[in-house]
């Protein structure tokens, strides 16, 4: 069987290919630091599916860490009619948290978000911490042990409670780590699938 991550990874690029994306990464950098939303949605129309949102997360941005095996169920979500929307959210997402990344704000990226930045993540969609039920359950803690650099546990893995959440039927979750104040200064995506992966209190 094809490890469905593996569309999400490439071989060597050429040089031409290295300078493309370098000029990417600066037309990405500049805009982040102006805050140009309507760049935002431009460089959001050309994604048109979930592994091409990861695969351009892993290529052009600094301060997001996305996992090796961030999701078990790829084919399940670009396979779904909604995969241009949710891949374009994700997108979305990714850009988000390296504007925040960069920020050098304070605060947590909840409240960042609230604050009002042009590319804010909507705060109404993003939760920090799972409920006591999550907590002191062994099954549904494991669930949400997902992988992440040694750098900041040297397991690689780490309990992430935090996550996004998307709209649609068999709408996906976004979980990840915030270590923007430690060692690595990012945000680190553990696990993106649907719902259904990680099961709570309703289901």
């Amino acid at each position: 069987m094809v490890d469905p991550t593996s569309r999400c990874t490439r071989s060597k690029p050429s040089e031409s290919e290295k300078k493309r994306l370098e000029m990417e990464k600066r037309a990405i950098s500049f805009a982040l630091n102006e805050s140009i939303q309507n760049f935002r949605d431009e460089e959001t129309e050309s994604i048109t599916s979930v592994s091409e949102a990861l695969t351009k997360g892993k290529q052009l941005l600094d301060h997001v860490e996305i996992a090796e095996k961030v999701s078990t169920r790829l084919d399940d979500l670009d396979n779904n009619q909604r995969a241009k929307t949710w891949g374009r959210d994700i997108w979305k997402a990714f850009l988000a948290f390296e504007a925040y990344a960069r920020s050098g704000y304070t605060g947590n990226f909840y409240q960042w978000c609230s604050s009002g930045n042009d590319f804010s993540w909507f705060s109404q969609s993003t939760a920090l911490k799972e409920s006591d039920t999550v907590h002191n359950d062994e099954r549904l803690y494991a669930q949400r042990v997902l992988p992440i650099t040694t750098e900041v546990d040297p397991r690689g893995k780490v309990f992430m409670e935090s996550h996004l959440k998307f709209r649609g039927s068999m709408a996906p979750r976004l979980y990840f780590f915030d270590d923007t104040k430690g060692k690595t200064q990012k945000v680190h995506i553990g696990g993106i699938d649907p719902h259904s992966r990680w099961e709570n209190t309703t289901t």
